[in-house]
């Protein structure tokens, strides 16, 4: 007796995505493929079923009566098949773990704690991937991943590690150049990250300056190499975080005024509940979750005595 077919995986994927979104184009940003990609694995879905899925409207789509039926359904089916590969790959792998994180956060005391993590756990294989931009498909590729408050996929559970906060930061020349006005700012080359294009304008406006008078600019990837520019001398970056959070490279930045704009929003580590079926990964989350409360406990007095310090050096 011949096998049932399958549906192919890629339609049955791109159907399960858009119809957790909502979106087609919501859908395509998560996978990392074009909106009219998505829109023909679902065609393609539809031909092979014989039913229509979504109501389609030159403004959104909707899921059919039959379409709802086959989501749930299906969004069992993945999860079954994503508990029976955690299972074996925790049997496989016990002394394996897969890390995703953000270059902001490799920049700071998190990375070295990762260093630390390592050297308590020496037979542990540690393996960390640096991006700026993890999607949906990556929390079954990775056992922890950085996310912030943002961008957290819904089922995920998150651990906020760093809050933002927005500040200038440069060189001491530099902040002796600048002053104590902020005004300065204008007559000085601002560094900024594509990724987070409004946190300069966010600050600026704070502080009473126009962003578009701040005209010199230069643009990078991500923050940390907006940092890197910036202590190579090239301008004056955007801090996303107090200063005791920096790894000691960049503790040579100052901060030329008091002001700092508090957002709400955090940078931290997410994973999916049922990683924490595998062992390492949960002990991983516990100790990261207790080296939080102790970093918490013991940097924001020395953080507020160390910006007073360089305040009252510039204002001199």
């Amino acid at each position: 007796m011949p096998l049932p077919l399958l549906p192919p995986l890629n339609a049955l994927r791109a159907f399960k995505v858009a119809s957790l979104t909502g979106s087609f184009s919501l859908a395509a940003d998560e996978m990392c493929v074009s909106q009219g990609a998505v829109s023909r694995h679902i065609a393609k879905l539809e031909d092979y079923l014989g039913v229509r899925l979504f109501d389609r409207t030159n403004r959104e789509v909707r899921l059919t009566e039959v379409g709802a039926q086959y989501a749930a359904e299906l969004q069992v089916a993945f999860e079954r098949i994503e508990q029976a590969t955690l299972r074996l790959h925790s049997e496989r792998q016990r002394d394996r773990l897969k890390i995703g994180v953000f270059p902001s956060l490799a920049n700071t005391w998190v990375m070295a704690k990762l260093q630390e993590y390592q050297s308590l756990h020496p037979d542990l294989a540690l393996d960390i991937v640096c991006q700026t931009m993890f999607s949906d498909v990556d929390t079954h590729a990775l056992d922890v991943m950085s996310m912030n408050t943002t961008l957290a996929y819904e089922g995920t559970q998150y651990l906020p590690l760093l809050e933002v906060e927005l500040s200038p930061v440069c060189t001491a020349e530099i902040a002796e150049q600048i002053g104590d006005d902020p005004a300065a700012l204008t007559q000085f080359t601002t560094l900024h990250s594509l990724r987070r294009p409004d946190h300069w304008a966010k600050w600026l406006e704070a502080a009473g300056i126009d962003p578009a008078s701040c005209r010199a600019t230069r643009h990078f990837e991500n923050s940390a190499l907006a940092y890197q520019a910036s202590v190579a001398g090239m301008g004056v970056a955007i801090s996303l975080t107090r200063s005791d959070n920096l790894l000691p490279v960049y503790r040579d930045l100052v901060r030329p005024f008091p002001l700092t704009l508090p957002i709400e929003e955090s940078y931290g580590f997410a994973w999916r509940p049922s990683a924490l079926q595998s062992p390492p990964v949960a002990d991983f989350v516990a100790w990261f979750r207790e080296q939080k409360r102790l970093h918490d406990s013991t940097s924001l007095s020395s953080d507020t005595l160390a910006d007073q310090s360089d305040v009252e050096a510039f204002a001199a």
